[in-house]
């Protein structure tokens, strides 16, 4: 019974596909970007999520949950295994080590420039750069 509720809302949200924001060329404007799907596996605590769990966190269908999830396979920054009728999907090593979370190696150097330092504007090329020879 669950299944088909998830189908009636799909059909009802095919059906209201023209209240979808377009750009300026007629194309329907992209509202879940591959990085809110990585996102949703970091809400999990489970290692494997499906995509009904990125439909149902991301209010997409869940075709579009699977577009997006083939796409990080194709970049390599998912995997995925068939068990049963169900796709099951988890974080490459790649994924979770660079994600741009405190976790990931992004952060872990610290602070580079801090934001109590002041910089004279006319300097800049200067202080980014170091003073030029001439």
């Amino acid at each position: 019974m669950h299944e088909d509720n998830r189908l009636l809302e799909e059909a009802l949200e095919y059906a209201t596909m023209s209240d979808r924001e377009r750009s300026e060329s007629g194309q329907f404007v992209e509202t879940v970007s591959l990085e809110d799907v990585l996102a949703v596996f970091r809400r999990f605590e489970e290692p494997c999520i499906t995509s009904a769990d990125v439909a149902d966190e991301l209010s997409c269908t869940t075709e579009a949950a699977r577009q997006k999830l083939a796409r990080l396979r194709e970049e390599g920054r998912v995997k995925s295994r068939k068990s049963g009728r169900i796709t099951l999907w988890w974080l490459t090593e790649d994924s979770t080590e660079a994600t741009g979370t405190p976790e990931g190696p992004l952060f872990s150097e610290g602070a580079v420039f801090k934001s109590d330092d002041t910089v004279d504007e006319t300097a800049i090329d200067d202080t980014l750069y170091g003073e030029a020879d001439g």
